[in-house]
This record gives C-alpha cells, sequence and structure tokens, in this order.
C-alpha cells in the first residue's frame, strides 16, 4: 500500500473479527493481505470455534457484498444482513418512518434485494446492533489496548499478533 507521507510501500494487513452480540466477545478472527474485504468471510467463519456452532444471522459492513459471499451464507444456511452503502447519518423523522417499498423483482441484483432486506423493521434493528457491537471491540483494541500496528513483518507472523 502507498505510504503518502514517505511516498514509498508499505505491507499492511487487514484483520476482521466475529463478535458475539450480548457478551462483545470475539468469537473468530481473519488476518490477510487482501485489499477488500470480500475474501475475508470464509475465513472469518472457519475461525469459529465449532462448540460454538453455527450462527443464524451476520451482520457484516458494506465492503463484504458479493455474490459469491450471498452463495456461502445461503450454503451454511446463515442469514446475512450485509450493508449495501454508505447511509446518511442523521435521517429525517420522515426517511425513518416511511413505508416499506415493493419487493424487488425476482431478478433483482443481490446489492438490490438486500438493499430491500435491510429496509424492513428487522434489518434496520440489525443494522443498529450491528454498529453497536462491531465497532467498540475495535475501538477497545485500537485505544485501550494501544494496538495500532503489527510488530512483526510476514503475513504468518502478524497473525500470531
Amino acid at each position: 500500500m502507498k505510504h503518502s507521507s514517505s511516498e514509498g510501500f508499505e505491507q499492511v494487513y487487514t484483520v476482521q473479527v466475529a463478535v458475539e452480540q450480548q457478551s462483545l466477545l470475539i468469537v473468530g478472527h481473519s488476518l490477510s493481505n487482501h485489499p477488500t474485504d470480500q475474501q475475508h468471510v470464509e475465513p472469518t467463519l472457519d475461525s469459529i470455534p465449532p462448540e460454538l456452532g453455527t450462527p443464524e444471522a451476520a451482520a457484516l459492513d458494506t465492503g463484504f457484498l458479493s455474490e459469491a459471499n450471498s452463495a456461502l451464507f445461503e450454503r451454511r444456511s446463515i442469514d446475512p444482513y450485509i450493508a449495501t452503502g454508505g447511509d446518511r447519518h442523521h435521517a429525517s423523522w420522515w426517511e425513518r418512518f416511511e413505508r416499506l417499498p415493493a419487493p424487488p423483482a425476482e431478478d433483482a441484483t443481490p446489492k438490490e434485494k438486500m438493499a430491500y432486506k435491510l429496509k424492513s423493521a428487522l434489518g434496520q434493528a440489525i443494522e443498529r446492533v450491528r454498529t453497536c457491537t462491531v465497532e467498540p471491540v475495535k475501538g477497545m483494541i485500537k485505544e485501550v489496548l494501544g494496538f495500532r500496528q503489527f510488530s512483526l513483518r510476514g503475513e504468518r507472523a502478524a497473525s500470531g499478533e
């Protein structure tokens, strides 16, 4: 990844975490050097110990939406709720209470179908809980524990950190 201050390139990694909503405990994680998030879903799901079982549903951020991930969730019988794009933060009251539009057509894209699903009352509730579940955990890791970068080089060494 190009570093703006040194004009050089730095090796960077992305870590994804699976967080249990009630306890805010990290139950799984994955690390890679992929530039996008889409490839992280399967390794993160695989990192959840079998003793904990399979989650019934999963709430994910925008970068995870893809046809491959939709198919993955369907194969694993997990109901996905994946954000489809950045929504405005302070929506007006009439936007919050507007009626659910007509369902998308059968031939609609996965993104259109997911956007409709997220506009439902359940979808909105899950999205609100997602931002209150994962984001505080990441904030604690960064601010409280002071972990902002890996000390070791190489994906295998960094994954141990």
